[in-house]
């Protein structure tokens, strides 16, 4: 197998695993730690809890982007290791690409505007705190419309990255046996967001990324006894 032959070294294949493989362990650790406000509360009493929790949501959301950045770092690296001139790849690493933007976005609203809204309006009057309150919500619809399309992106290119793997020549007892993980994950991933109606919330979040770590770590993997570009 071309991937695995140790006949050299090339330290950003290896330096790519490590951050994916690194990033990913602490943003399933980052993603637990995320918090919620709980149901079932009264506008103001909803309104302070987001306030409250301002400074812990602005770090968390922080790291997860600068997270999220090394991933996708990574992943450039593995997609040139495919061959960026092959198809599945530049389609793997385009949908990726849209999938971080958008969920960047997300945390950035998240994680930053949320808050800010949250705090300027703790102590405001009841219309005005109400008003408040629906443009959270409003903003809240938005985050869920992102996250969900960035999952879909990210999965779609875990799919595409896969198949460039499955249908390269770098296949070999060890890789083949875990190479249908990019079409696991990605398609699990997406059958979650496209037919079960979920908020998606920490837990659930935790969950998918969860699925997804699965097939960061392979490349990660792939990543690590790599020396040179597949044929």
């Amino acid at each position: 197998m071309k991937v695995n032959e140790h006949n050299g070294c090339n330290p950003p294949f290896h330096l790519a695993g490590i951050t994916i493989a690194f990033s990913t362990l602490l943003g399933l650790m980052a993603v637990s730690m995320h918090p919620g406000v709980a149901n079932f509360q009264t506008v103001p009493a909803i309104m302070s809890q987001i306030a409250a929790y301002g400074m812990h949501d602005n770090f968390i959301h922080g790291f997860l982007i600068l997270l999220l950045a090394a991933i996708a770092s990574g992943f450039s690296v593995f997609g040139d290791l495919l061959g960026a001139h092959r198809s599945a790849v530049r389609f793997g690493k385009i949908a990726y690409l849209f999938g971080y933007a958008a969920m960047v976005s997300a945390m950035l609203f998240d994680g930053f505007v949320v808050p800010m809204i949250g705090k300027k309006f703790v102590n405001a009057n009841a219309v005005d705190m109400q008003t408040a309150y629906i443009v959270l919500q409003a903003i809240g619809a938005f985050i869920q419309v992102l996250t969900k399309a960035g999952i879909i992106a990210m999965s779609l290119a875990f799919i595409g990255w896969s198949y460039a793997l499955h249908s390269s020549s770098v296949m070999n007892k060890w890789t083949g046996k875990f190479a249908l993980t990019g079409y696991v994950a990605g398609i699990i991933s997406v059958c979650i967001i496209l037919f079960v109606d979920v908020w998606l919330g920490p837990s659930n979040l935790v969950i998918i990324f969860a699925v997804h770590a699965i097939w960061n770590f392979y490349v990660a993997a792939i990543l690590l006894h790599a020396t040179k570009p597949i044929d």
